[in-house]
């Protein structure tokens, strides 16, 4: 697939097109990191962080799981 460098500002632009970033799990708004290596330009996303709030509010009562007993309490969690 070839694409073309645009400017944009001072710099210079690629545009990743939707498929490619469907292939590799990336989307509007994550951060990659730029590396050169051997004369090529090598596009790397970085770990994405997870909130506990947006985890949160992922939860439903569909992926909601029963608890779970594991015996009376033992050792030093009992304070």
């Amino acid at each position: 697939m070839q694409v073309e460098i645009q400017k944009w500002g001072k710099s210079g632009a690629v545009r990743l097109p939707a498929a490619v970033m469907q292939e590799v799990n990336v989307a509007l708004g994550d951060q990659l990191e730029l590396q050169t290596l051997d004369g090529k330009i090598v596009l790397i996303p970085t770990l994405r962080g997870y909130r506990l709030d947006d985890l949160i509010q992922g939860i439903t009562k569909a992926n909601l799981h029963a608890s779970v007993e594991f015996g009376t309490s033992v050792g030093r969690e009992v304070q």
